[in-house]
């Protein structure tokens, strides 16, 4: 089958991951795979030798195109006249823009796939459409993403991976100072845990310190305060299971979420995961391999690029509660983790580009 993937690979967000596994994992089943990108000056050095052939290939009217991106941009896509355009289509919150509607239902675009329940639900409670949304799920290298012995007398340790713009303040999808506030408040510097913070810079447009936290979510300091430590390198992909691999729980308190890759990552290192209520993770967590916080819908305010859409702001006494029970209660975790890798495996790459196939044999 000959298929052209319309996406940018460049970069550690969670839209770049995609892109990339989506073309290896399609070319190792045998199919002929095209990447239609940007190419940046050196890009050459940049990707693996199925993602140069991908981005060599010339475009023809046989390739069906995936589209991964908002809709108003599917034109890009039509500009080349594929055999057939598929939208694959991630969003967050619990409607999408009106504005959409027009493109979804463009005679021009066969089908639209989200990778969860969520999204699908976010467009049906916007308006309907005239095609089928099939929910195709992200997946997860579980190849290179592998759970590791736990040092024994190692300091407990809670895990954020998320990216942070601190302009945002409380409204960062994040919700990062939700999960330092609460971890701040709940523990001292007499617990023998730390809160961990990988910052993903490719959503992060400067640095930040526990002070500037502190000062957003109007904590006060205190003198016998629990370890926080932020990382805010630039990691090679292949290197992050060693970053979930040194962590006990991974807290994922965000107040949206299209999928969230960074929990099924955790999930694929053994990492049972503390979560909201309110996301396409719902479609993989659930109370035997994860802890779920609910907390109140509320409106977007301020950003036309979300209006009319609402997020969920998590409980942070709840927080603190199930925090300071996983802490304690290393029987659960042991549980917990063996549900979370069990649960990994069943979310791959592989699985995912299988599924694509079987819908575009479909068409």
């Amino acid at each position: 089958m000959r298929i052209n993937i319309f996406g940018s690979p460049w970069g550690t967000s969670g839209f770049s991951c995609h892109v990339k596994n989506l073309v290896n994992s399609l070319a190792e089943l045998g199919h002929e795979v095209r990447l239609d990108c940007p190419k940046p000056q050196g890009w050459e050095s940049q990707v693996s030798d199925v993602e140069l052939i991908a981005m060599q290939r010339e475009m023809s009217r046989e390739y069906t195109t995936i589209f991964i991106g908002q809709p108003q941009f599917l034109s890009l896509a039509w500009a080349e006249n594929p055999k057939k355009t598929i939208l694959y289509f991630v969003t967050e919150g619990n409607k999408v823009l009106k504005m959409y509607e027009k493109y979804m239902n463009d005679e021009r675009l066969e089908q639209i796939w989200c990778p969860s329940q969520h999204c699908k639900d976010a467009i049906l409670n916007t308006f309907k459409v005239n095609k089928e949304i099939i929910v195709i799920p992200h997946g997860c290298n579980t190849k290179l993403f592998t759970p590791k012995e736990k040092t024994e007398n190692k300091i407990f340790s809670f895990l954020s991976v998320k990216g942070f713009v601190l302009q945002k303040g409380l409204w960062d999808r994040s919700g990062l100072p939700y999960t330092i506030k609460a971890f701040y408040e709940e523990f001292s510097s007499k617990d023998s845990c730390q809160l961990l913070v990988k910052v993903n810079m490719a959503y992060s447009q400067q640095q930040f310190t526990l002070q500037d936290i502190l000062k957003l979510t109007n904590t006060p300091e205190k003198p016998d305060a629990p370890i926080i430590k932020f990382s805010f390198d630039n990691i090679d992909y292949k290197n992050m299971p060693s970053i979930y691999q040194n962590a006990d729980i991974l807290v994922n308190i965000a107040l949206a979420e299209g999928f969230a890759l960074n929990v099924l990552e955790g999930m694929a290192c053994g990492l049972p995961s503390i979560v909201n209520s309110f996301g396409g993770h719902m479609d993989f967590c659930n109370e035997q391999n994860s802890w779920i916080i609910d907390g109140e819908l509320k409106e977007i305010p301020n950003d036309i690029l979300y209006e009319g859409i609402s997020w969920q702001v998590p409980d942070i006494i709840k927080l603190k509660e199930v925090m300071r029970y996983a802490y304690s209660s290393k029987e659960e975790i042991r549980k917990k983790s063996q549900e979370a890798l069990r649960t990994a495996q069943q979310f791959t790459w592989q699985n995912t580009a299988l599924k694509i196939i079987e819908e575009i044999k479909k068409i």
